[in-house]
């Protein structure tokens, strides 16, 4: 059985504007799958879609499985590059049963003064049963500038359409293409950010939420294993899963093209995988609404929108959580803190904490050992760490569950009022001293209780 559903065009609302529901206000009352073929000409070029059918698996009210066959409509112009089938189908279903706002003039002289003597688009409908149209469409009217003028080959009877409408006949057919690149509301586990400004690739990678009142994590996994804030490391995941362009731009992706957007030397390379697609997205040089793109596997040279790429600006210290390290306190076998008033080294084994070889009570050493994992306020970091230490944190762990043997956390002075925070020698963001000085009061204060 053939899909003939007639699509719900934007025509919909324009005879309910005209007050009528007549089928008389129809220029053309045809079903889009009866358009067998469709030619645009216009002042940006022209193309052809042609009608095709494919065979559509779906399953019954009972749950029987069945197919059933559904048409849609491919042009060669587009060179490869995937249609958008709902808009292909809303255009041609727009012209196929297309309404008039009002009947201007009929047989009339003068063709010049609708634009309508040479035609600024025309559109040739093909049916099944033989017949065709040709649609012509003039100037827009200067009375209402919703609306244009049109008349029928063959005829001089001038009306007035909706022009929004038929607004496609005016555009090339980069207008139809499929601006999904990636349809999927599952985000990638793992994700490699390649930039020339950066000395390494930036690896990142997602933990999924082990609980529906849980919310998923993220880390960078190289240059350096840190946390990264949620709010931003959502926006790096999710924005590659229904990864959305703003426009195609060439349907071909010729050297010459690619060279002129910077795509054979992008400024940035994504790679990811969803599902089992591996991706790569290239982002090329700025355009005056974002970047020139290309996503591996699919055709043409697309726009991307500058606030739907933040991997142009990724970087260590913008997305890393201010809460760099969180270690569960059991996991911990030793926490050394280097201070300018001496070391302290405190150890835990077998849940039996101590200071210098002192016993120290648990729940004392527990709220300590949370001030120093404790999330600090921060700042990206745009210049040099500085010479002077002021802290130093060094956590070893009893295995290697973080893929590490231990973390060193260090406070650099930057000035009287700011200090920068690096992690493994990897400058991470800068805080506020008074942070650091509370460490050293509080390293101070346990100590002497020991």
């Amino acid at each position: 059985a053939l899909l003939l559903t007639k699509p719900k065009p934007k025509l919909a609302a324009n005879l309910a504007s005209i007050g009528t529901e007549d089928p008389s206000a129809y220029i053309i009352d045809r079903r889009a799958d009866e358009v067998f073929s469709i030619t645009v000409d216009n002042s940006l070029g022209n193309f052809t879609f042609t009608r095709k059918s494919r065979l559509i698996n779906y399953a019954t009210e009972s749950g029987e499985q069945k197919q059933t066959e559904e048409y849609f409509w491919t042009s060669e112009e587009l060179c490869g590059v995937p249609q958008s089938d709902n808009t292909v189908r809303n255009f041609i279903g727009d012209l196929a049963s297309l309404p008039e706002k009002s009947a201007v003039e009929n047989d009339a002289d003068d063709l010049s003064k609708y634009g309508l003597d040479e035609p600024t688009a025309t559109a040739l409908l093909r049916f099944d049963d033989g017949t065709t149209f040709e649609m012509r469409f003039g100037i827009i009217s200067p009375i209402d500038e919703g609306s244009v003028y049109f008349a029928l080959g063959g005829t001089r009877d001038v009306k007035l359409v909706n022009a929004y409408a038929v607004s496609e006949v005016f555009s090339d057919v980069r207008q139809f293409a499929r601006l999904l690149m990636t349809d999927s509301t599952t985000p990638p586990e793992t994700l490699t950010i390649t930039r020339p400004d950066l000395d390494a690739p930036l690896e990142l990678e997602m933990t999924p939420a082990i609980a529906e009142d849980a919310a998923e994590t993220f880390r960078f996994t190289a240059p350096i294993s840190v946390e990264i804030s949620s709010a931003k490391g959502r926006k790096v995941f999710y924005g590659a899963c229904g990864l959305t362009m703003q426009s195609c731009e060439f349907p071909e992706q010729s050297d010459e093209i690619l060279e002129q957007c910077g795509l054979l030397t992008p400024q940035a390379v994504v790679k990811f995988t969803i599902g089992e697609t591996d991706y790569e997205l290239k982002i090329g040089t700025e355009t005056e609404t974002g970047y020139y793109a290309t996503v591996s596997g699919i055709p043409g040279v697309y726009v991307l929108a500058a606030e739907n790429a933040p991997w142009l600006t990724a970087t260590v210290g913008g997305l890393v959580s201010r809460k760099p390290l969180s270690p569960y306190i059991f996991s911990v076998g030793r926490v050394d803190v280097k201070l300018p008033s001496g070391e302290f080294t405190f150890t835990n084994e077998n849940e039996t904490f101590a200071c210098n070889g002192s016993a120290i009570d648990y729940e004392r050493f527990r709220e300590y050992f949370n001030s120093l994992t404790a999330e600090l306020d921060g700042e990206e970091l745009t210049g040099g760490i500085g010479e002077t230490l002021l802290t130093e944190i060094t956590f070893s762990y009893k295995t290697d569950e973080y893929g590490r043997a231990q973390d060193t956390l260090a406070f650099y002075a930057l000035d009287e009022r700011r200090a920068a925070v690096v992690l493994n020698d990897t400058p991470l963001f800068s805080t506020k001293r008074i942070n650091v000085e509370k460490i050293a009061e509080l390293t101070t204060e346990l100590v002497a209780e020991s």
